[in-house]
């Protein structure tokens, strides 16, 4: 299906249910094309709009228990992008700039049968949503906007629904000529922005506190969790490419991401796990840490007792480690209906240590991987150990091929997720998202 075909048939979805949408900035000839579309729709029509797009498969980002003014729709098809946001109110960052009365009132409809508002509130909308939430304001505005000051009616009408004062004043101050070029100026566009927001901001810190004290105490808590996601695999596969890549497309889409590092090793943030880094603890085997044969004097047995000691040390507070960095840097946000996504997993321990085979205490750490804090969705990264050895030569190709190997059993044996990084990064990440958009809406948005 075509972009402006799944548009349009939303559109006269919302319609057939007796919603009424206005469009809300974009022209009324063209705006089927773009990648994504703002409408109004009365508050209390909210639900119903809410629903209706839900049932023909769309998923929601900000449903109405946090984000009362605004949701936020997607439905990716075939790899592409397609956006409906609905306004309950005329927000922009967070910020009413335009009365919901006033702006209802001068909806008109457009020579092709589309609702739109008055040039007025259009006009004002465009202004105060450019400052709010851009660097300039956009080049296809650019006719209309000269054209809407132009007019005196029109600029008396805006002059008389102002709500700010500082943007009242720097209004006051524009006219036809000057506006393109100050609003196409983002040194006066930032300055203009920070009066406003300042102006605004006692009003946007109650507002926000009410809003987050709806939602934390009549959300669905059982299924508002957020979701996190695991990536691991062999040092040189790609992992960092791969994450960063997915955040950024994420975003893209609307979601707020957060990364976080949950490897077995490095970064260690919890006291007890830098402690045994500084004492060298590692779960390496002994025959791989010194080379010849085992001496049986008493300082060789006891350097061997030291040795097991450590190693024991280092499972469980690798453990106490993860479950630090859980608590630290993901937990928060996925009670905040975030996506958190993790660079390595404690599963990591169960192919080796930094591409290293380790032979010892298998059963431990199956063991301690059960108990400890397992992501939604783990993918692992493969490739041919060549093309990984001539990423990140630091590592022989047989340790590599052996890392590879020791991987594919895992994502076998625990039921992971395998991905090939033998094309561009940003095609696998968009080919995953394609395939999993709904789950993870689902999970960020309460609706499983």
């Amino acid at each position: 299906m075509i972009r402006s075909d799944l548009y349009w048939t939303a559109l006269n979805a919302l319609e057939c249910a007796g919603v009424s949408w206005v469009l809300m900035r974009a022209s009324p000839d063209n705006f089927l094309d773009a990648i994504e579309i703002d409408i109004y729709v009365t508050k209390h029509q909210k639900r119903q709009a809410v629903a209706t797009l839900l049932s023909l498969g769309w998923g929601c980002l900000h449903d109405w228990l946090h984000e009362p003014e605004k949701a936020c729709f997607a439905y990716i098809e075939q790899g592409q992008l397609n956006k409906i946001d609905i306004h309950f109110e005329v927000v922009s960052g967070g910020v009413v700039t335009v009365d919901s009365n006033w702006f209802e009132q001068g909806i008109r409809v457009s020579p092709n049968g589309v609702r739109i508002p008055s040039e007025s509130a259009w006009l004002l909308h465009v202004l105060t949503h450019t400052i709010l939430t851009k660097q300039t304001l956009p080049e296809r505005y650019f006719d209309r906007v000269r054209a809407a000051l132009d007019n005196p009616a029109v600029v008396a009408e805006v002059r008389s629904n102002i709500n700010f004062v500082s943007f009242a004043d720097n209004f006051n101050a524009l006219s036809a000529d000057d506006a393109i070029n100050f609003m196409s100026d983002s040194a006066w566009v930032s300055e203009v922005r920070s009066a406003l927001l300042k102006e605004t901001k006692r009003h946007r810190f109650v507002r926000n506190f009410v809003r987050r004290m709806e939602w934390i105490f009549s959300r669905p808590w059982r299924r508002d969790f957020g979701i996190s996601i695991a990536v691991i695999g062999v040092d040189g596969v790609g992992k960092s490419s791969f994450i960063s890549e997915m955040q950024e497309q994420l975003r893209d889409i609307g979601f707020v991401v957060r990364t976080a590092y949950m490897g077995p090793w490095d970064r260690s943030i919890f006291p007890t796990s830098k402690l045994l880094e500084y004492f060298g603890a590692n779960p390496l085997d002994f025959d791989q840490i010194q080379a010849g044969p085992v001496s049986l004097d008493k300082s060789s047995l006891a350097k061997k007792g030291k040795g097991y000691v450590k190693r024991y040390f280092y499972y469980f507070g690798t453990w106490l480690e993860t479950w630090a960095r859980f608590l630290r840097l993901v937990l928060p946000h996925r009670l905040l209906r975030r996506i958190v996504l993790h660079d390595r997993d404690f599963l990591d321990l169960l192919t080796g240590f930094r591409n290293m085979p380790i032979r010892n205490s298998p059963r431990l750490r199956e063991w301690l991987a059960r108990i400890t804090p397992r992501p939604d969705v783990i993918i692992v990264l493969l490739n041919d150990p060549g093309m990984i050895y001539e990423r990140k030569p630091e590592y022989p190709l047989d340790v590599i091929e052996g890392a590879v190997r020791r991987y594919q059993d895992l994502a076998s044996r625990y039921g992971l997720r395998i991905i090939i990084t033998d094309r561009p990064t940003d095609t696998l990440v968009r080919d995953f998202i394609a395939e999993n958009w709904r789950k993870i809406y689902a999970a960020v948005s309460g609706r499983r």
